[in-house]
């Protein structure tokens, strides 16, 4: 049987309607025709997968990747750079029109290397071989190298393979490379026979979250420097981090901000890289571990304008002045909650700066705020090549500044 493609949805999956029910059917791009296997069937709707593809899409490219269509670790690989700036695009307008209420927008896009730019990764272990789990899933599909991924990781995945075989003990390998320093960090879960093979290989080696050696490496972001520890949330996309801060930087200057409220600090990053051009950043983060590293990386850098409090931001509203001029918001991707959303539109400070991986949430959140702040501009910042997420930095002011 045959269909065609009428679009994509949110996940980069390509809709069909067949026997007048939708059905999904994962790489494959809008117009094309397409031979189709139904393998699932729910009430609402279908999913299929494409056997071939009869009419292609001008902008569908081959795949470097050979896992690509069992892994599920990325979904957008058989689409050209253009059309997944596109497609991206097209997704956060359609999302902020449907839950923020803002008919159209024009959406500047930024973006990096698409292959080889993660900075870290998680293998699962299983029978003597490593690799990633198939998606929705718990079968396991070995590799021996990612191209999302460093090629500094993955000429360490190649001596993995070798080192798995001796070790039945083993479930989880998460590496981490540092920026610029080329450090590799290694956290294993499971019962390690021989760890000196695991030392030769790494620059900081965690298992069980017990430290047996270094417990930070080293990265950077532009001129800072960071020490990130195994479990610090820190972004994976060196290049395009750094074009994000950048823009970041460039907006507090352009506002002429002097004292910047940094909600979900994690380890400070942010706070710690705009800090030469205001005169007093507070972070707040509800992870002990992130603020011991935040402080730690203050340090380091010599800054004296920022202090960091240990809190759940909600739990910590009520205490804080109100006099900051610029609040810079990365949440969860749950967004905010009711009580943060009322606060910041109580204490009216000018300008608000939402850093957002998931533009559901972000245009829910920014439906309430509309009614005391305008929204001036977003850019796009494709953070995850190759994979349907997007990173939106939005500007928002303050109604009658």
């Amino acid at each position: 049987m045959n269909v065609q493609i009428k679009k994509l949805d949110d996940f980069g999956r390509g809709i069909a309607f067949i026997d007048d029910k939708i059905t999904f059917i994962p790489y494959v791009l809008e117009n094309e025709l397409v031979e189709y296997k139904i393998t699932e069937k729910r009430k609402k709707y279908n999913q299929a997968e494409a056997l071939s593809i009869f009419e292609k899409n001008e902008n569908r490219i081959e795949t470097r990747c050979p896992y690509f269509f069992v892994c599920g670790g990325c979904c957008l690989q058989h689409m050209n750079l253009l059309l997944e700036e596109q497609f991206k695009k097209d997704k956060v307008i359609n999302i902020l029109k449907k839950f923020a209420g803002i008919e159209s927008y024009n959406l500047n896009f930024i973006g990096g290397d698409r292959y080889f730019y993660r900075n870290k990764i998680t293998l699962t272990v299983e029978n003597g071989k490593i690799g990633l789990l198939r998606e929705r899933s718990n079968q396991l599909v070995e590799i021996d190298r990612c191209y999302l991924v460093h090629e500094q990781l993955n000429d360490i995945i190649k001596v993995l393979k070798v080192l798995v075989r001796k070790e039945m003990g083993i479930s989880k390998i998460m590496l981490r490379l540092g920026y610029r320093t080329n450090e590799v960090m290694m956290a294993i879960v499971g019962k390690v026979k021989h760890i000196d093979d695991f030392l030769a290989l790494s620059d900081s080696l965690i298992v069980n979250q017990k430290v047996v050696s270094k417990r930070y490496i080293s990265s950077y972001i532009m001129d800072k420097k960071f020490c990130v520890g195994s479990s610090s949330f820190f972004q994976v996309n060196d290049q395009v981090v750094e074009y994000l801060y950048q823009e970041i930087i460039n907006q507090i200057k352009h506002l002429n901000s002097k004292r910047v409220l940094d909600l979900y600090c994690g380890v400070g990053t942010i706070g710690i890289s705009l800090s030469p051009y205001v005169d007093e950043v507070v972070g707040i983060e509800v992870v002990k571990e992130a603020i011991e590293d935040a402080n730690y990386n203050k340090e380091i850098n010599d800054i004296r304008n920022i202090r960091f409090i240990h809190s759940r931001v909600e739990d910590i509203l009520d205490q804080l002045p109100t006099n900051y001029d610029t609040i810079i918001i990365d949440p969860p991707r749950s967004g905010l909650d009711r009580k943060t959303r009322d606060f910041l539109k109580r204490i009216n400070s000018k300008y608000i700066i939402y850093i957002s991986c998931d533009p559901i949430t972000f245009a829910r959140d920014l439906k309430d705020l509309k009614e005391k702040y305008q929204l001036l501009s977003i850019k796009l910042f494709n953070m995850f090549p190759g994979t349907y997420h997007v990173e939106c930095l939005s500007l928002l002011s303050l109604k009658d500044v």
